[in-house]
């Protein structure tokens, strides 16, 4: 009858133990909007500053000004900058300063083919590039993102 306790214990942890595992396989969140770079041409090591993008958020897109995001590393034609944008409620609240994530160990490669960024918003961006050779990074301690096609008289997009 012990045994029998026992087994049945056993049986109720891994029933628990798979049950769980089954939640944390949950399929990735959808991005709240996407943004494209234009194609970058890479002539030298030296890289490029990254300044605009076209922001698409619930089917509109959106001129997009970035200041302090490089990319570099390597020369490159045709260098594709894509990003995926998360907890965005509002077109508006991507307009914001973003830093890199500070949690990370940074004594090693400080940028990458990819680089995540966040406001104070709770926005984050999730940038790539289609080259692994290449690097992307936050110049200084932060990148302004801006919106200028908001103005006073209201929202207005490219389309």
């Amino acid at each position: 009858m012990i045994k029998n306790k026992h087994l049945n214990q056993f049986a109720c942890i891994v029933a628990a133990l798979l049950i769980s595992s089954g939640a944390s396989s949950a399929p990735p969140v959808k991005p709240d909007a996407v943004i494209h770079f234009s194609p970058l041409d890479l002539t030298d090591d030296g890289g490029a500053k990254v300044k605009q993008a076209v922001f698409t958020y619930q089917g509109q897109a959106y001129e997009v000004k970035l200041h302090g995001l490089g990319v570099g590393g390597a020369k490159g034609k045709g260098v594709k900058v894509t990003g995926e944008v998360y907890g965005l409620k509002n077109v508006t609240d991507l307009e914001d300063i973003y830093v890199t994530d500070l949690s990370q160990d940074t004594r090693g490669t400080v940028s990458s083919e990819t680089l995540s960024l966040y406001s104070r918003r709770g926005v984050s961006i999730h940038l790539q590039t289609n080259n692994p050779q290449l690097s992307l990074a936050a110049g200084g301690d932060a990148v302004t993102v801006t919106l200028p096609q908001f103005d006073t008289s209201g929202q207005r997009s490219l389309r």
